[in-house]
């Protein structure tokens, strides 16, 4: 397993264990990617914080400290959920598992009702396996049924069900694919424009697709998975900002542009 080289065991033990910060925390301080911190706190057999724990380790505000959770514990008990809860005393849910945890035993969460309020999703398997057997993907079943394909796809597994990839769904993915291969060509992917890292390199949309952004060389830049995590997220150094600058100019001038990182014309 390669490791970040400023992932060291001493610099992580002591932002995560002495100073608390989270893995996003650390991430940041270090200019590392978040999921490179976890894999680094596996490999030096640092103990990762579980939700609850988590939600301690924060500074809490003071309506949260003050907040009578002995009482709160007792409406737990009487059939509120850990939202309801959350919602009464302004605080994130996993910080109401936390606090109430200390009076009283939590549910398991299969059985909580989720932060949206809709609690477990149901579909109608029948119908589902149905339409994926007429040839429809997952992607079509879930819009028809107004839920995720994440959902549809658990269902369909939890009922034993071997989903089937037909023909245009295979044919869909091969035209990305070569679509992929034909933009890292085109505009030379071989490594990190910014750091030259040439592991792993990513294409970056600088207009994301999101906001109308086209996959094509005029809207891409070949970047490292860091520093694509930190284009994306706005995080970016002057000095790394810099060096991509004449990407972003090249793209703006094409009517392309980064939410956060605008180019004036």
């Amino acid at each position: 397993m390669n490791i970040n080289p400023v992932l060291t065991e001493e610099s992580l033990k002591k932002l995560y264990l002495k100073e608390g910060l989270s893995t996003t925390g650390v991430a940041r301080k270090l200019g590392a990617s978040e999921t490179g911190v976890r894999k680094a706190m596996i490999r030096y057999g640092i103990p990762l914080r579980s939700m609850g724990e988590a939600a301690l380790a924060q500074p809490e505000r003071a309506h949260v400290r003050c907040a009578d959770w002995e009482r709160l514990a007792e409406r737990y008990e009487g059939g509120a959920t850990l939202v309801d809860i959350a919602t009464e005393v302004g605080c994130a849910w996993s910080t109401a598992s936390a606090r109430l945890s200390r009076y009283t035993t939590i549910r398991p969460r299969g059985s909580e009702v989720k932060p949206n309020g809709r609690g477990r999703i149901e579909i109608d398997v029948k119908a589902a396996i149905e339409a994926n057997q007429r040839g429809e993907t997952l992607t079509q079943i879930g819009d028809r049924l107004g839920v995720s394909v994440q959902i549809v796809s658990k269902r369909l597994k939890e009922a034993g069900y071997k989903v089937i990839t037909h023909k245009a769904s295979k044919e869909k993915f091969a035209s990305v694919q070569s679509k992929r291969r034909k933009v890292a060509q085109a505009i030379g992917a071989e490594k990190c424009v910014i750091c030259s890292d040439d592991r792993g390199v990513q294409l970056c949309h600088i207009q994301a697709r999101r906001d109308g952004g086209p996959f094509t060389p005029d809207n891409t830049v070949a970047l490292c998975p860091n520093h694509h995590w930190f284009f994306d997220r706005g995080t970016l150094k002057d000095s790394e900002l810099s060096v991509l600058k004449p990407y972003l100019e090249a793209a703006a001038a094409k009517g392309y542009q980064h939410e956060r990182y605008r180019v004036k014309q």
